[in-house]
């Protein structure tokens, strides 16, 4: 058996070093192809498991629609939506999710100030399309109006081994400051998701 295989080597190198332009570009074209089909995989596996952890992931849609401003396209507004959903009894419900401010809030705690935050708006239906596993509040309850919950990575940043839950927070943008109390913490934020937030108010 290893001798056969030996065999075979020997063969196989004899008859490329016979042809060694040709042989080089086989076995180049070989070698791309292999890695662009891995890549391939690797994408397509990773888009198929974005966001998969939520339990109505097969479900659940986001809409668009043509911007007449960009010229691009954008997410529903929150006014447009329930007249747009209006027409399809069978959507069980929908939710609204927007940027607070584009460019990030700055949070504070007393006098300390953390470099500036992404916290996305969310609305009462939030939780019951996506399932993020919150820690010291009900996953269903809504949030108040000056609630707000926070990513394990922002808590760690700005509470260390603290507990934050019923601990304030100002969140400042522009020249508008608003008082906030933690209300919970996102256990674990995948990075495969689509979702790029640090905390989420409503």
């Amino acid at each position: 058996m290893i001798t056969t295989i030996k065999t075979y080597f020997i063969k196989t190198f004899r008859g490329l070093s016979k042809r060694p332009l040709s042989s080089i570009l086989m076995i180049g074209s070989l070698a791309v192809g292999l890695a662009l089909s891995s890549i391939l995989y690797i994408f397509i596996d990773r888009e198929n498991k974005t966001d998969s952890y939520h339990d109505h992931v097969d479900n659940t849609y986001r809409l668009l629609s043509n911007d007449p401003c960009e010229g691009g396209t954008m997410a529903y507004t929150s006014g447009a939506l329930p007249e747009y959903l209006s027409n399809f009894p069978e959507i069980r419900f929908s939710t609204s999710v927007s940027d607070l401010v584009r460019d990030g809030v700055s949070l504070k705690d007393g006098e300390k100030e953390y470099e500036k935050s992404q916290v996305l708006g969310i609305d009462s239906s939030f939780f019951k399309t996506f399932n993020f596993p919150v820690r010291g509040r009900g996953a269903k309850a809504p949030l108040g109006k000056y609630d707000i919950i926070l990513t394990e990575a922002t808590t760690l940043r700005v509470f260390g081994e603290r507990n934050p839950i019923g601990e304030e927070l100002v969140i400042e943008y522009d020249t508008i400051s608003v008082p906030v109390k933690v209300v919970g913490v996102i256990e674990e934020m995948l990075e495969n998701s689509h979702f790029k937030f640090e905390a989420l108010v409503s």
